[in-house]
């Protein structure tokens, strides 16, 4: 008797992440900061995936150089490229990839959080049920106004 793998969470399919995407795509998520337009965004999806924000977990400014080796020691991610990252989290069951097995341009965003939630420093995984929930709910709306309408027309 095998044990049965679970599928990593699909981070692409959670709430606001689609937007989170286009909002780094229109305002120019390829740089290293966090642009503007997107802060509320990004802070949204990061509080209802992991229970924390960006600002909670990511340090620009260390005490001293063995302050920052220990937090480069707890957050494997802080230094990766969104390519490594992603391999990094499919180990604690996180896919940050899209439909064609690319990193998401959220991930240099949200990966310390992911890693934090994963590791048991702060926050929370990501709630599969809960999310998918979301997705039914939406689906049943959506079936629901297309019969409310069919039924106006007849």
């Amino acid at each position: 008797m095998g044990t049965k793998k679970t599928e990593p969470f699909c981070i692409r399919s959670a709430e606001g992440i689609q937007r989170l995407e286009d909002g780094l795509l229109l305002y120019g998520g390829a740089a290293p900061e966090l642009p503007l337009r997107v802060e509320g965004i990004a802070d949204f999806v990061s509080t209802t995936l992991f229970g924390m924000k960006y600002s909670d977990v990511y340090r620009d400014e260390f005490e001293d150089s063995s302050d920052r080796f220990d937090y480069q020691e707890d957050f494997a991610t802080y230094l990766m490229d969104d390519e490594a990252a992603c391999e990094h989290l499919k180990k604690y069951g996180l896919d940050f990839t899209d439909a064609a097995g690319r990193p998401l341009r959220c991930t240099r965003f949200l990966k310390l959080q992911a890693e934090a939630a994963a590791k048991g420093f702060d926050g929370h995984m990501p709630d599969r049920n809960a999310i998918s929930l979301g997705k039914i709910q939406s689906s049943l709306e959506a079936e629901a106004a297309a019969f409310r309408a069919r039924k106006a027309a007849r």
